[in-house]
């Protein structure tokens, strides 16, 4: 079951959007390119992958020369003139295999990043 709660009736309903299969649902189509979503707003956000830097606004970063379309993308990237021990940092879980022989040795990844 879904632990889901809000106060505004309209976040419920983009909310429900992500329980239903993407048939059951009108999608929002690109007309540049084949991407779809269920939701307006990231097609509204997909939309500036198609617009020069010149027609929109970009997000600039003062420590360096990057620059983007989103800023959100500017503020994950703030994170690396930050120092390690001012970040959270989440560790990969990730299990995989290595063939050692005729058999296979498992291992958790446990890096950082």
């Amino acid at each position: 079951m879904c632990q889901y709660q809000t106060r505004q009736r309209e976040n419920l309903k983009k909310h429900l959007l992500a329980h239903k299969d993407i048939s059951e649902v009108l999608m929002y189509k690109c007309e540049v390119c084949p991407y779809q979503t269920k939701y307006k707003r990231c097609l509204k956000i997909h939309l500036l992958v198609h617009k020069d830097s010149s027609e929109i606004q970009m997000f600039k970063c003062e420590i360096c020369e990057y620059q983007t379309k989103l800023r959100r993308s500017l503020r994950s990237h703030l994170l690396v003139h930050k120092d390690i021990s001012e970040v959270q940092m989440y560790k990969c879980e990730l299990v995989y295999g290595i063939r050692h022989g005729f058999s296979y040795v498992f291992i958790v990844c446990g890096n950082i990043g």
